[in-house]
């Protein structure tokens, strides 16, 4: 019944783009839309042969913390069609989970994995524009980032292009830990970002902390972390992530370390 309740109110969110935007999104945009959110919303009800890919390996659909001392940079794109500006989203996080940075933009691709490429390659750029140290990318598009992982894995040909920049641009990055393949559900912050751009199709970076519309997603990612996690140092007080919530939301201005870490 939710996943019946989830079809019919993005159908009708369809419709409204249509009449009211001029807007539309093809069919298997709107199913892929369709299965991240109930993804998102009801993971109880998956099993793994319902995840986007129809990947075998079963992933964990909690973010998780980075290791102490670096940093976790997830990214994400929004893709409708060849003919409107898709956008990119990446959140950076420590160790602890706090947001230390983001960034969105847009951008025109052919395919949704030529965005997902796309969107790799700007996160990289940006991460060696601000000196990033110690960090690891998480993209949840398989694909491309078994590509960049050195894995024999057929790629559309308007991504080989960008990927291999893509690695080019991360061989300039200190101490980089190279990149991972994490579950949409575990990208739900980068995605959120990605739609933001592609919707009022802006650029916007935020440095040394994270978006205010981004807290309460960013505390529900440390919080389900937390849960799951074993390894001690990187456990945090929920308290915490609630305090921080609400000083951000308050706007208070706090001290911020010039290191990113």
């Amino acid at each position: 019944m939710a996943l019946a309740a989830t079809k019919c109110w993005f159908i009708w969110k369809e419709r409204c783009l249509r009449v009211f935007e001029k807007q539309e999104r093809t069919p298997e945009q709107l199913v892929t839309d369709i299965s991240r959110h109930f993804a998102y919303w009801h993971p109880q009800n998956l099993t793994s042969d319902s995840i986007q890919n129809k990947t075998k390996t079963t992933l964990q659909p909690i973010w998780k913390f980075p290791t102490r001392n670096s940093l976790k940079l997830n990214c994400d794109a929004s893709w409708i069609s060849k003919d409107t500006n898709s956008g990119f989203g990446c959140i950076l996080r420590n160790h602890l989970g706090t947001g230390k940075g983001a960034a969105m933009g847009v951008f025109r691709a052919s395919t949704a994995e030529e965005a997902e490429a796309l969107a790799l390659l700007h996160t990289t750029k940006w991460a060696i524009q601000h000196n990033m140290q110690n960090l690891v990318i998480e993209g949840d598009n398989q694909a491309t980032i078994n590509y960049l992982q050195g894995h024999t894995i057929s790629v559309q040909w308007q991504s080989i292009a960008i990927l291999e920049e893509v690695k080019s641009e991360a061989a300039k990055l200190i101490s980089f830990l190279g990149f991972t393949h994490v579950d949409m559900r575990a990208n739900k912050v980068a995605d959120l970002l990605a739609k933001k751009a592609r919707k009022e199709n802006n650029s916007v970076c935020w440095l040394l902390s994270a978006p205010l519309f981004l807290i309460l997603s960013i505390a529900y990612d440390s919080v389900k972390a937390q849960s799951v996690c074993n390894d001690q140092n990187s456990i945090i007080a929920f308290s915490d992530v609630v305090n921080s919530a609400d000083s951000a939301t308050r706007g208070t201005t706090n001290t911020i370390d010039s290191k990113w870490d």
